[in-house]
């Protein structure tokens, strides 16, 4: 089982676009789960790995990384 987790501020247009294709991706594959994760603070971001708003992960892994951008960056 894969999982996508996608890991978004509240209101972002971004995180909401990554999600329905994230969602269109679990409907085809039975093999993928996704996760919707959205971050309301720097602490909580810092936890699951938020660096900007959207963050996508595929199993655990950030498909754009920015070791630049730290981890938990509301912006």
């Amino acid at each position: 089982m894969h999982k996508i987790t996608v890991i978004h501020v509240p209101g972002c247009a971004g995180g909401r676009a990554a999600l329905e294709i994230a969602s269109d991706i679990g409907q085809v594959r039975a093999d993928v789960a996704v996760e919707d994760v959205v971050v309301e603070d720097e602490e909580h971001g810092v936890v699951v790995g938020f660096r900007g708003s959207p963050t996508v992960l595929i199993d655990g892994s950030d498909i754009e990384p920015d070791p630049q951008t730290p981890l938990g960056s509301m912006g």
